[in-house]
């Protein structure tokens, strides 16, 4: 089953990566395209986006390696008779989100049986055929399947509903299984413009699909919510993606009909509510004031929180800088479950 030397499918994935940074404008084109077409919500800014972060973050040489070596066991390798077929649901809110789960696989070993989802499947599985081109033996390490069967471990990301199905069906094997996130900001009042731009990108991105985007914003009593609207006006082209000004006209005509109270600059509704969880087009804000009341209401929601981002510490809370949520690197596991140190026990 698994042969090749660790050393080499690093040095095929730092090939992979250059690859997608020096094609994006030529072979890659119509693939970009095709995946455009396959999924309404992708567009060829997100995708380059998604692409050129992949291929700096997770196929460089001089970060897999460092990566790589916190884990011992993995870098042994394994044998035929040690690999496990390792079976990943991957998802498809955006572009080729599943790629770390894959690469943590085939580098720790292992056999990765792929289920692509429906959304997203042209790009991961043409990059993955890129590497079959360039050495058969690229095929040895993965699989893709429309159906999983005869596992030894999965792997796999969903929603709520998803993950209850998922536990239900796979519980019998070692498993990883993942559900809905979000990800929260923590405003002091005294940001930038700039800083805030960042945020703004943390929150529209991937018009706000992914777990890493920001649904959540804590501020202190009596911020000035026209300061952050006039700081993400740059990004107001967004309402012109037809999906997202439906989601936007949708949420916008509820909220009227409901009197509840929002505010909005025509693109982006922010609205006051307790609620992580907040619908494409708009974000939550909670006024706090205290920073331990605010440290220990988040501490309480870290299950369903994938980042908190602030320019200031939060006491020992884990926290990413703005403008960050979207830039994870190879250690900033989903859900913070170490995938490496689960595939490296089995």
């Amino acid at each position: 089953m698994w042969s090749m030397e660790q050393e080499e499918l690093v040095g095929y994935l730092d090939r992979l990566g250059k690859y997608i940074l020096q094609e994006q404008d030529g072979e890659l084109s119509p693939v970009i395209d095709q995946a455009i077409i396959e999924n309404p919500w992708f567009t060829k800014e997100t995708v380059r986006y998604a692409l050129q972060a992949i291929a700096i973050n997770y196929l460089d040489a001089e970060k897999l390696k460092p990566w790589l070596s916190a884990y011992p066991s993995a870098s042994m390798g394994s044998t035929a008779a040690e690999s496990k077929r390792v079976g990943l649901i991957l998802a498809g809110n955006i572009p080729m989100v599943g790629i770390h789960d894959v690469i943590s696989v085939i580098l720790s070993g292992h056999h990765a049986l792929i289920k692509h989802s429906h959304k997203d499947k042209v790009l991961l599985s043409y990059l993955l055929q890129k590497l079959v081109s360039w050495d058969s033996s690229m095929g040895e390490t993965f699989t893709e399947v429309e159906k999983l069967s005869d596992l030894d471990a999965v792997i796999a990301t969903g929603g709520d509903t998803a993950a209850t199905h998922f536990k239900s069906y796979f519980g019998k094997y070692p498993h990883i299984i993942r559900k809905n996130r979000t990800s929260v900001a923590v405003l002091e009042g005294a940001e930038s413009k700039e800083e805030l731009a960042l945020l703004g990108h943390d929150i529209l991105s991937y018009y706000g699909l992914g777990c890493r985007n920001v649904s959540k914003i804590f501020a202190p009593v009596g911020y000035n919510w026209e300061t952050f609207y006039e700081a993400i006006f740059d990004f107001s082209d967004i309402i012109n993606h037809h999906k997202y000004k439906n989601n936007y006209d949708y949420t916008h005509a509820i909220y009227l009909l409901g009197q509840h109270p929002f505010l909005t600059n025509n693109f982006l509704i922010l609205r006051e509510d307790e609620s992580l969880h907040s619908r494409i087009s708009c974000v939550h804000y909670e006024y706090y004031d205290g920073r331990d009341m605010l440290h220990d209401k988040i501490k309480k929601q870290a299950e369903d929180i994938q980042c908190v981002t602030s320019n200031t510490p939060i006491a020992d809370l884990p926290v990413i800088a703005l403008g960050t949520c979207q830039s994870p690197g190879l250690k900033d596991y989903a859900d913070r479950v170490d995938t490496m140190a689960f595939l490296t026990r089995l």
